[in-house]
C-alpha cells in the first residue's frame, strides 16, 4: 500500500511539472484556502500567481532604472574643468572619417592618460576646479550619454559640433581629433572645442597652428594587448599626451581667469614638448605663456589706475600716500610681468616667425608700455608707438598669407586703440587738426571691425571703448578749433559708445570690471564736458 501510495504521488508531482496541477501543502487550521492552477486564495484575497511574479520582476526593473537615472548622470557635474575626450576618427584613402579599432583604441589611450594625469591633483584643488574627464568607455555605468565621434570635413564644422555636444552636457573642454593613417603609421591631430573661448580666440588652437600636431603614432595589423601596452613605450607620444594634459590644464586656468596658476601649466607643457623628439607646437605655448603675463599686466594697469584715483580723492595726506605706494607697487609689477611677456612672445615668434598671434602680442606689450608713458612722451619717445602698430602689421599680413579669419579682425581693432593712443599725444601738443585727423583714422579703422563681432562681447566692449575715447577727444580738439557744433556732436557720439559698451556687462560678467567700468567712468566725463 505504502509502494502504490508512493507510485501515485510520484505521477501526481511529475504532472505538476507539466503546469497541469498544483501541488501543495496547507498546514493544519488553515482556513478560506483555495490552490488552483495559477491561482492562489489566502483569506478573501485571489492572486494569479504568473501576474504577481510579472509584476514583482516589473517593480525591480523600475526600481533599477529609477537608480540608473537618478544616480548615473547624463551630464557633467558642475566644475570649471569639465573634459570630455571624443572617439577619434581615421581618415581612409577615400578621405572620409570614420571610427576604427585604431582610432578608438587610441582615443581610450588619451582619455586614461589624461585622467591619471589630471584626476590626482583634484585633492588639491576647491569645489568648481576638480577635474572631470569624461570618454565613452564610462559608458553606460558611470555615464548614460555617449560622446562619439565628433563630425565635419573642416575645423570649424568640427568645432560647431562640438559646442552644440559640449552645451547638451555641461563639458567646458572637448578634445577630439582624427589620425591620417597610411599603411603602419598614422598622425594625429589635437584639436580643442572651449566653452569659454570666443570664436576669435578659438583661431589659437585650430587650423593651421594646432598645439602639438601632428602626434606620431604607429598603427597596429592585429589590434589587441600589446599594442595598447606599447602606446606608452612611444617616447614621444608619451611625452605630447603629457604636454596635452598640461596644456588642457594650463588653457582652462587661463580662460577662468587664475592666469598666474595657468603659467605653472604652460610651463610644465613646455618641458614636456622640449622632451620629446618633435617639438612642433612650442611656438603655441610660448604664446599662451605670454597671453598670461599680458594679461596679469593689463590687470595690474588697471588696479594702479584704480589706486590713483583713489588718491586723488583721499580726504587726508595719510591715506593719499599709502594709496600712491600701492598704485607705485602695482606700476612696478606691471613692468615686470610685461618684460616676461615679451620674452615669452618673442620665443613664440623665433619658433615660428610667421606666426600672426606671435607678433600680435608682442605689438600688444608695445601698445601698453606706450599707453603708460605721458602724451608728450609718446611723440618725443615714440618707440612703443611705432612698435605696436610695426608688429600689427606684420600680424595682420601673416595672418591673411595663412587664411586665418578672426586674427585679422582683432589686430585692426588693437590697431584703432593705437591710433587713438597717437591721437591723444597730438592733441597735448595741441596741435588740435593733426590730432582730429588721428582720431578719425582710429574710428574708421574700429567701425569697419562692429559689423563682424555680433556676441562677441569683449571685443565689442574693447571696439566701444575705442570709438567713445576717439570721439571724446576728438570733440576737445574740435572745441579748440571752436567748431562748437561738431564738438557736441562728437560728445554726443562719445556718450552712445560709452553707453553701449556699459551694457555689454549684462551678457559678459568679465567686461563689468574692465572696459565697462572704464566707460561708465569716462561717460561721466563727457556728461561734465558737455555742461561746460
Amino acid at each position: 500500500m505504502a509502494e502504490g501510495k508512493s507510485t501515485w504521488l510520484s505521477r501526481l508531482r511529475a504532472r505538476s511539472t507539466r503546469g497541469d496541477v498544483v501541488v501543495a501543502n496547507i498546514g493544519a487550521g488553515a482556513r478560506d484556502v483555495i490552490v488552483g492552477k495559477n491561482i492562489l486564495r489566502i483569506g478573501t484575497l485571489v492572486v494569479p500567481a504568473a501576474p504577481v511574479f510579472v509584476g514583482v520582476v516589473a517593480l525591480i526593473a523600475l526600481a533599477a532604472l529609477g537608480a540608473y537615472w537618478r544616480f548615473v548622470p547624463d551630464k557633467m557635474p558642475p566644475s570649471l574643468f569639465n573634459v570630455a575626450v571624443a572617439q577619434f576618427g581615421e581618415i581612409g584613402a577615400d578621405g572620409r572619417v570614420s571610427a576604427t579599432a585604431n582610432s578608438q583604441m587610441f582615443s581610450q589611450y588619451i582619455f586614461k592618460s589624461l585622467r591619471d594625469e589630471v584626476v590626482p591633483q583634484s585633492a588639491n584643488l576647491p569645489g568648481l576646479l576638480k577635474p572631470n574627464v569624461w570618454h565613452d568607455s564610462l559608458f553606460p555605468t558611470q555615464m548614460r550619454v555617449r560622446i562619439d565621434l565628433v563630425p565635419g570635413n573642416t575645423p570649424d564644422a568640427r568645432r560647431a559640433a562640438a559646442k552644440q555636444f559640449a552645451e547638451s552636457i555641461g563639458a567646458k573642454m572637448i578634445i577630439y581629433g582624427n589620425l591620417a593613417a597610411n599603411e603602419n603609421s598614422a598622425a594625429f591631430v589635437p584639436e580643442f572645442y572651449v566653452a569659454q573661448l570666443n570664436d576669435e580666440e578659438t583661431a589659437e588652437i585650430i587650423g593651421q597652428y594646432q598645439f602639438g600636431a601632428p602626434i606620431p603614432v604607429q598603427l597596429a595589423n592585429d589590434l589587441g594587448a600589446n599594442w595598447a601596452d606599447s602606446l606608452p613605450l612611444n617616447k614621444t607620444l608619451s611625452a605630447r599626451q603629457q604636454a596635452l594634459a598640461q596644456f588642457t590644464l594650463g588653457l582652462t586656468h587661463d580662460l577662468s581667469g587664475y592666469h598666474e596658476d595657468a603659467i605653472g601649466f604652460f610651463q610644465n607643457a613646455l618641458r614636456a614638448l622640449q622632451d620629446s623628439k618633435s617639438r612642433q607646437g612650442e611656438e603655441i605655448v610660448f604664446y599662451f605663456l605670454g597671453r598670461q603675463y599680458l594679461l596679469l599686466a593689463n590687470n595690474q594697469q588697471a588696479e594702479m589706475e584704480s589706486l590713483n584715483r583713489q588718491a586723488g580723492q583721499a580726504r587726508s595726506d595719510a591715506e593719499r600716500n599709502a594709496l600712491r605706494d600701492k598704485a607705485q607697487q602695482a606700476s612696478a609689477q606691471v613692468d615686470a610681468d610685461l618684460a616676461k611677456a615679451e620674452e615669452q612672445f618673442a620665443h613664440s615668434r623665433e619658433r615660428a616667425a610667421d606666426y600672426a598671434r606671435a607678433h600680435s602680442g608682442l605689438a600688444s606689450v608695445a601698445r601698453l608700455r606706450a599707453l603708460r608713458q605721458s602724451p608728450q612722451q609718446r611723440l618725443d619717445q615714440p618707440e612703443f608707438l611705432n612698435r605696436a602698430f610695426a608688429e600689427y602689421q606684420i600680424a595682420l599680413n601673416a595672418a591673411i598669407q595663412a587664411g586665418e579669419e578672426q586674427t585679422p579682425l582683432q589686430v585692426r581693432i588693437a590697431l584703432g586703440t593705437t591710433y587713438f593712443l597717437q591721437g591723444e599725444a597730438w592733441l597735448h601738443k595741441q596741435d588740435w587738426g593733426r590730432a582730429a585727423a588721428v582720431f578719425d583714422e582710429s574710428i574708421k579703422t574700429t567701425e569697419g571691425q562692429l559689423s563682424n563681432l555680433a556676441k562677441r562681447y569683449r571685443s565689442l566692449a574693447e571696439a566701444y571703448l575705442t570709438l567713445g575715447n576717439a570721439n571724446f577727444e576728438k570733440g576737445i580738439a574740435q572745441a579748440q578749433s571752436k567748431e562748437n557744433a561738431a564738438a557736441r556732436m562728437s560728445y554726443q557720439k562719445a556718450l552712445d559708445w560709452y553707453g553701449k559698451c556699459i551694457e555689454i556687462k549684462n551678457f559678459d560678467a568679465t567686461t563689468a570690471e574692465t572696459s565697462a567700468a572704464r566707460c561708465a567712468l569716462y561717460q561721466s566725463d563727457v556728461k561734465k564736458r558737455m555742461q561746460e
